[in-house]
């Protein structure tokens, strides 16, 4: 099958560009640029989480996900750490409540 003068030039011309774009980025290119990355990975993120987050990154002048993923990860250590803090106090509040409720019924 024989090609025409303009797709022989067409195919000519995207053969050159391809060649001066590998020429000048020896580099691939990246799939996704970083603020991509960021929202994908917050999409995933429990509510509470991401709205502890999203004021952290947007302090950030240059946020990386990898930035975003230590806050999450710190974010959600500190969550951990207060309600373990706080269940003695509510295991005591439950029995207390228990027991008075007991007595009056």
């Amino acid at each position: 099958m024989t090609q025409n003068p303009l797709q022989q030039n067409i195919l000519i011309a995207l053969q050159d560009i391809q060649t001066v774009l590998e020429q000048k980025n020896n580099t691939p290119l990246p799939l996704f640029r970083k603020e991509q990355k960021i929202h994908s990975f917050t999409k995933g993120l429990r509510t509470d989480l991401l709205y502890a987050l999203w004021p952290l990154l947007a302090l950030k002048d240059n946020p990386t996900i990898d930035m975003a993923i230590e806050l999450a990860q710190r974010i959600k250590n500190n969550q951990r750490m207060h309600l373990r803090s706080t269940l003695p106090v509510f295991a005591l509040a439950l029995q207390m409540a228990a027991t008075s409720f007991a007595t009056y019924t």
